[in-house]
């Protein structure tokens, strides 16, 4: 940006938030930080890590609690450890970047599959 606030759209620009800062429990402006990235074109990441399973009236989190599309945020993880018990996380976005990430890092292919009591919370019987 320059200072003008001008953006220069050859380069990326993603925002990164978390769900709820766990040290002081305060949940992100999703719904401004959202319409400030489609105004400046910028990707929007959201850490649901404290807020998945916590937050929203079934416990998918801030964009629930916060009624943001969850179409408007490009990257969205969290993790299996804290809500769920289990171990483990995810990463949502688009397939590109599912493809991406498939193909460059390579820690998945060293991670543990999920229990089965996470199994049967995601899809009950």
């Amino acid at each position: 940006m320059d200072n003008q606030g001008h953006i220069d759209h050859g380069k990326k620009i993603i925002v990164v938030v978390e769900g709820i800062y766990s040290m002081e429990g305060e949940l992100c402006n999703l719904p401004e930080i959202v319409a400030i990235c489609k105004k400046y074109k910028a990707y929007v990441y959201l850490d649901e890590a404290h807020s998945i399973g916590a937050v929203g009236k079934t416990g998918k989190g801030v964009c629930e609690l916060l009624g943001v599309d969850t179409a408007d945020v490009d990257i969205m993880m969290g993790t299996f450890t804290k809500s769920f018990g289990s171990c483990g996380g995810y990463i949502a976005g688009s397939k590109e970047l599912i493809q991406y990430l498939k193909y460059t890092c390579l820690a998945h292919l060293y991670g543990t599959s999920y229990r089965l009591q996470l199994h049967n919370k995601l899809y009950p019987p």
